[in-house]
């Protein structure tokens, strides 16, 4: 699956272009010069972070990507399809979704040891509930992935836990 990543560059001409604003209104916008403006489209220069942050509001404010999104979804192949065939894909998501939702809950495994977690279950220096958390972790998204079919959606899930 592609990601897709608008550059700062690419959203300055999508104003121009699709949104009809010009080089000096994008400017005042994000109170700037023109030149500075004109030099992000036309030379290899990034705007500041903060900067950047008011083009991705004034993006968001101007532009319908609507049809953009669309685009995407229609060309991108069904995710869950994916997963559930390609189990070198499966497996990798299976270990980064467990290791980045253990750490957000404050596990401090690395992704080596949540690995050796699904492999053998131990882990040197480790604590056996952590070691259970993992791979409890990983049976609930393989139970989801078998479960899960074609044209699933998330608005599901969210009515059910609505509705507890």
């Amino acid at each position: 699956m592609k990601n897709v990543i608008l550059t700062d560059k690419e959203k300055l001409e999508t104003l121009i272009n699709t949104a009809g604003l010009t080089p000096t209104e994008i400017a005042r916008a994000l109170e700037v010069s023109y030149n500075t403006v004109h030099r992000w489209r036309t030379q290899d220069i990034k705007p500041h972070p903060a900067q950047a942050r008011h083009l991705d509001e004034l993006f968001k404010e101007t532009v319908d990507i609507t049809p953009q999104v669309e685009k995407v979804l229609k060309d991108m192949p069904d995710p869950i399809q994916k997963l559930q065939t390609n189990r070198e894909l499966q497996e990798k998501f299976f270990l980064e979704t467990t290791y980045n939702s253990n750490a957000i809950e404050g596990s401090r495994m690395t992704m080596k040891e949540t690995e050796q977690a699904f492999t053998n279950g131990e882990v040197k220096g480790r604590q056996f509930f952590e070691i259970l958390e993992a791979v409890n972790h990983r049976n609930a998204l393989v139970f989801m992935l078998d479960t899960v079919k074609t044209g699933f959606k998330i608005q599901k899930v969210t009515f059910w836990n609505s509705t507890k």
